[in-house]
């Protein structure tokens, strides 16, 4: 590891100080650090493009009740790539218990609103954006998207230079068992009929870890690597996928239905996509050898078949 507050100190502010490890996802490791103009937090990792999506969204998605906190620099240290963005404050949204989450929900909602009511161009396509917001691999409809798993070794989202085995190399090498595959993917299938046309800005690591609390009110919404064009339900079946100390998805469904909202077939669009995460979650699984995870997701698939 590279001597992170000298290399602050010789290229962002030379009273840079060093502090806590904030901690690290899938793609980068968060350092917090302080100057005489403020608190940032740095992150290192292997791919550029995700940072240069943190900065567009900065630009181009910030909106009231969608904080995004802003990038002021990007670039390379000793091989590896970095991005200097300001500290927002909060804690995870993970990390709240169940009075706290309740408190925290009308914010959430709203946050959740004004990233659906985000403006994308009518040229971009269904599917994950890259760092200049274009489509990766454009999907002429967001049914062909969430269908598209078998061009994930080319599409799904890498840490640098890593590259994705495809599903019979992984039903042969790994863990992966093919009828799970396969009854996961047929539910998604049937499900898929209820995928709508309209565009949407949508996050796709929505929650977890990538939203931050404070005083009940949403404070920033984190890490754009996965952002694509689709359906905005995606993030809240995402929201919804792990244990939480809320059922987020009848929260929304009631949400919509006070504010007169149509949401057609909204139950089937949300399971369609919980079935689309499990899916993406056991392929990189089994591509990283994460058996733990794997069987953690696996013992989801019951609950998720069922709907």
């Amino acid at each position: 590891m590279p001597d992170i507050e000298a290399f602050l100190r010789q290229h962002f502010h030379p009273d840079s100080r060093l502090g806590d490890f904030l901690g690290g996802g899938v793609f980068s490791q968060a350092y917090a650090f302080d100057t005489p103009a403020g608190a940032f937090v740095i992150r290192i990792g292997e791919n550029a493009e995700n940072f240069r999506k943190d900065k567009l969204a900065y630009h181009l998605f910030t909106a009231p009740g969608l904080p995004i906190p802003r990038v002021f620099e990007t670039g390379q240290i000793e091989g590896r790539h970095y991005a200097i963005s300001k500290r927002m404050p909060g804690q995870r949204l993970t990390e709240l218990d169940a009075e706290t989450a309740r408190r925290t929900l009308p914010s959430l909602l709203r946050t959740a609103e004004a990233l659906r009511l985000v403006k994308l161009p009518a040229t971009t396509g269904f599917g994950i954006l890259d760092g200049a917001g274009k489509s990766r691999h454009a999907y002429k409809h967001w049914r062909d998207y969430v269908l598209g798993v078998h061009d994930w070794p080319a599409t799904f989202t890498a840490r640098g230079g890593e590259t994705f085995r495809g599903w019979e190399a992984l039903f042969a090498e790994t863990f992966l068992d093919k009828q799970v595959f396969e009854a996961a993917f047929e539910k998604m299938k049937q499900l898929s009929r209820f995928c709508p046309e309209e565009k949407h800005l949508v996050h796709g690591d929505f929650g977890y870890d990538n939203v931050l609390v404070e005083n009940g009110q949403i404070t920033a919404v984190l890490d754009w690597a996965e952002m694509r064009c689709g359906d905005f339900l995606y993030d809240i079946a995402y929201l919804d996928y792990f244990d939480t100390p809320l059922d987020y998805t009848a929260a929304f469904g009631e949400h919509y239905a006070s504010k007169k909202l149509s949401v057609p077939h909204f139950a089937e669009r949300i399971q369609c996509y919980k079935m689309h995460i499990f899916l993406g979650n056991v392929f990189l699984e089994a591509n990283r050898n994460q058996r733990d995870w794997y069987e953690e997701d696996l013992a989801r698939l019951p609950g998720l078949l069922d709907g």
